[in-house]
């Protein structure tokens, strides 16, 4: 499974944070705690769980501080962003995003999803998604995707019908 979560009641897919420090090599059990990125990540993540998502959008920003290009964090911030209605912020953010790492499974389910609201980009979205659905079948499930293209299809069939 891609380092990330599968979203929930409609939350951003979310990154799974680093830490400091490492193992010891005794009793084999992690030592130090999250360095700051991950901190920031922390919160952020957080936030997603409660549907919060102008503190999601600050903690992933605080994060992007100290990793800038950081694909993960670019894309929760975009979803965040999305949440909140920041179209244009959530399209920067997720064209960033996509053009550090296109092959990122969380990149991809966020590019799929903020691009196709936004409309642009429709049929690399959609290729993202299947991309995904093809190289990480069970987290593609659990983010619903081959449901989401089929909704897609119907819409691009009959616009006039709208996504259903």
């Amino acid at each position: 499974m891609p380092a990330g979560h599968p979203p929930t009641d409609g939350a951003p897919a979310v990154p799974t944070p680093g830490h400091a420090g490492g193992v010891d090599p005794d009793t084999g059990k992690e030592v130090g705690g999250l360095n700051p990125f991950g901190q920031a990540i922390m919160r952020a993540l957080d936030a997603v769980r409660a549907n919060d998502a102008p503190a999601a959008e600050r903690g992933f920003t605080d994060a992007l501080k100290i990793r800038p290009d950081d694909p993960a964090a670019l894309a929760g911030l975009a979803e965040a962003q999305l949440a909140q209605g920041k179209q244009a912020e959530a399209v920067k953010n997720i064209e960033k995003a996509w053009t550090v790492d296109p092959k990122d499974p969380q990149v991809r389910w966020a590019f799929g999803r903020i691009m196709l609201d936004a409309r642009k980009r429709t049929d690399e979205a959609i290729q993202a998604w299947k991309d995904l659905l093809r190289e990480e079948p069970d987290y593609a499930q659990q983010l619903e995707i081959p449901q989401r293209l089929e909704q897609v299809e119907k819409f691009k069939a009959d616009p006039t019908q709208g996504a259903k």
